[in-house]
């Protein structure tokens, strides 16, 4: 198995043993504890995967898209952890930054022949996204409530 296949490889094993292991505690996931316990591990295993994201991505991997999508779930998995409104507000923003950068590779990349544009509306859209959750996170309740 070459270098380049590893970091593939080893996000789709952690990806299953996730799922097989959110199934095996689908049971004991009513206990409020068992489910912040749960929440914690999977912090812990996203913290993992970004780290060798990065370490990819700083050895010259073109793994940029990856690395950003992982940070993202990893901030979705903190975000989903938090109560603080203020910490809310935080994670919303770096939720933002991730999908500008989002952005700023696709439009690279499709200078560089490898996106096409339909990629780069797609990152604004979920771009968008995030500034309509993040705008939603820091208005009043009345606001913040979304039309049936």
């Amino acid at each position: 198995m070459s270098p380049r296949h590893f970091i593939p490889i080893t996000t789709l094993v952690l990806a299953f043993g996730l799922v097989l292991f959110a199934v095996a505690q689908e049971e004991s996931a009513n206990d409020p504890n068992e489910i912040r316990k749960l929440q914690a591990q999977k912090v812990e295993l996203l913290q993992d995967l970004v780290e060798r994201y990065r370490f990819a991505y700083s050895s010259g991997k073109p793994v940029l898209e990856e690395l950003l999508a992982v940070e993202r779930d990893l901030l979705s998995a903190k975000l989903d952890m938090t109560i603080s409104p203020a910490e809310r507000v935080a994670i919303r923003e770096s939720i933002v930054e991730n999908h500008r950068k989002l952005v700023q590779a696709r439009v690279a990349g499709l200078q560089l022949g490898k996106n096409a544009e339909a990629d780069i509306l797609r990152a604004r859209v979920e771009k968008i996204d995030a500034e309509i959750a993040l705008a939603r996170e820091t208005t009043t309740p009345e606001i913040n409530k979304r039309p049936d």
